[in-house]
């Protein structure tokens, strides 16, 4: 008899322990599944798989209707022209086209029809609803060095181009570099000099550092009867608020960066893109 009931306590101890497992496992299942429930976007959500829209890419209307008017003038951008030897020596290669392809560049521009404009055109254009050729390209040139006047200026000459220079005026008369007497002589015959701070600075600085060196260089340009239309390109390219507000202040009419593009906008004067020219047939940059 005790051997029986010794057996039934183990039958039930055993049932006990069994039903005491399934209750608390389903338990504990349920407790597991509340916290995922309760804290979804840690589990689900992951910024790999976060959308960004891509920036949309206007339309010639819809930038004429946004900032215009608007026109397409392929403002060309170059730094130095010198000979592959010389270039190489001087570590400027990567700036640099060299004489004879310039001049197959500026040929290329006559044989195709392209119509040579200078700041004063695209400002008539912008303010006094002036008309700009269908085929019209404007050249630019960084930095005014010393080649622009021994190797660009008679080519241009050739061809009865006029360009635009942009001057760090604070450069001027150092090597490498125009003289005075160089920007003086060349401003009588179809280039034009516009602002580039005074040391070459960008326009990353505070309102009062852009101003002392745009304010300056300003100054000096008109001292030597320069830039009368105020015209300016940021050095390295890149437009800043606080430039952008000195330029406007100062009465500036158009400032040109390094981004690509071909429509200028009156709306965007302060920010003008260019096609930065390197070697090669003009075909191969969209001409």
């Amino acid at each position: 008899m005790k051997k029986i009931i010794l057996i039934l306590i183990i039958i039930l101890g055993i049932g006990v322990w069994g039903w005491r497992k399934i209750f608390f496992k389903k338990t504990e299942n349920k407790t597991a599944n509340e916290t995922v429930r309760l804290e979804p976007t840690r589990i689900l959500v992951s910024p790999t798989v976060t959308v960004i829209p891509t920036k949309k890419l206007l339309s010639f209307e819809e930038m004429n209707k946004i900032s215009g008017p608007c026109a397409v003038v392929k403002v060309m951008m170059y730094h130095h022209v010198e000979e592959d030897g010389e270039a190489n020596k001087k570590n400027i290669t990567k700036l640099a086209v060299d004489p004879e392809t310039f001049k197959k560049q500026m040929q290329y521009l006559k044989d195709n029809g392209y119509s040579i404009v200078g700041p004063e055109e695209i400002i008539n254009f912008f303010d006094n609803a002036g008309q700009l050729p269908k085929r019209a390209v404007m050249i630019t040139f960084d930095d005014a060095y010393e080649d622009n006047y021994r190797l660009v200026w008679p080519i241009l000459k050739e061809f009865g181009y006029k360009a635009t220079v942009f001057v760090p005026t604070g450069l001027v008369n150092n090597e490498n570099y125009l003289s005075w007497q160089n920007i003086s002589q060349m401003n009588g015959a179809g280039i034009y000099f516009g602002n580039h701070t005074w040391s070459h600075k960008g326009s990353n600085g505070t309102v009062e550092a852009q101003k002392k060196e745009i304010e300056l260089a300003d100054q000096q340009l008109a001292e030597k009867g320069q830039n009368q239309l105020k015209i300016f390109a940021y050095p390295y390219g890149t437009p800043s608020n606080n430039a952008e507000k000195v330029l406007s202040d100062l009465g500036y009419k158009m400032a040109f960066t390094t981004n690509y593009g071909t429509v200028l906008c009156r709306g965007k004067r302060l920010e003008m893109p260019r096609v930065r020219i390197e070697k090669g047939s003009l075909k191969s940059y969209g001409f």
